[in-house]
């Protein structure tokens, strides 16, 4: 070949290699702009000497948004108990008691001295009357001075001023025989009584008993009579008339 179609060879060669460079040139560039168009930047590796290269879209992030506290519940999951802002707990209130000035009843209280034949009952119908008494006696046994089975006696202790008491034969006796008598006695002494029958309305006793410490109540049947009632006895008084029931 002749020099003159050598340097046409080359100058062709040359021609196309510069083609083809500008060509990969310009698609790369392409590629980059796309990419960038895209959003997507390519992620840059550590320098350091020995180390790995780390996409920082890898790394975790941190929420910067706040937290809610939650609270912590017992092992049984329920909420912790509270007290009131004093820290203490709150109790039951506790019902006040009567007063010790007033009228008690006889029968609520133990005597210090009795006989067999008295009987607590939650009320007794008297004679010929028609309203029950609550909180009083029957006396059923056979009883007379000599043998004072149906007797009570409470220690007062001089803190009583006023017994209250309505006596007769017990309505819803069997038999309507005989008469009852009824006494009252302060320190062994008679300070009242009253008889009736079954015919008889109740008989109310109403006696001082200031400054009495023992207070009696007695009185007497014969063996086939009606039974005797004591209705509602009670007293009067600055402190219970012994202990109570």
């Amino acid at each position: 070949m002749s020099t003159t179609g050598n340097k046409k060879w080359y100058l062709l060669a040359g021609t196309l290699l510069v083609t083809v460079l500008g060509f990969i040139a310009d698609v790369d560039g392409a590629i980059g702009f796309a990419e960038r168009v895209a959003g997507v930047d390519k992620p840059e590796s550590s320098t350091a000497a020995g180390g790995t290269g780390v996409a920082e879209s890898s790394l975790p992030t941190t929420s910067t948004s706040p937290v809610t506290p939650t609270a912590e519940l017992t092992g049984n999951d329920s909420p912790p108990r509270t007290t009131s802002r004093s820290g203490s707990l709150s109790t039951p209130t506790v019902p006040a008691g009567r007063s010790a000035t007033g009228w008690f009843d006889l029968i609520a209280y133990d005597p210090v001295a009795f006989g067999n034949g008295h009987s607590s009952v939650n009320s007794i119908s008297i004679g010929t009357g028609s309203t029950p008494y609550p909180s009083s006696i029957k006396a059923y046994y056979p009883s007379s001075a000599s043998n004072p089975s149906n007797r009570r006696t409470w220690l007062v202790g001089g803190h009583c001023t006023q017994l209250s008491v309505w006596v007769g034969k017990d309505a819803s006796s069997s038999s309507s025989a005989g008469i009852g008598r009824f006494v009252v006695k302060a320190e062994d002494i008679e300070i009242g009584s009253a008889e009736a029958g079954m015919s008889d309305a109740p008989k109310h006793i109403e006696l001082d008993i200031t400054g009495v410490s023992r207070l009696t109540l007695f009185d007497t049947r014969a063996g086939n009579d009606a039974n005797n009632a004591w209705g509602s006895p009670r007293v009067f008084c600055t402190a219970p008339p012994g202990k109570a029931k």
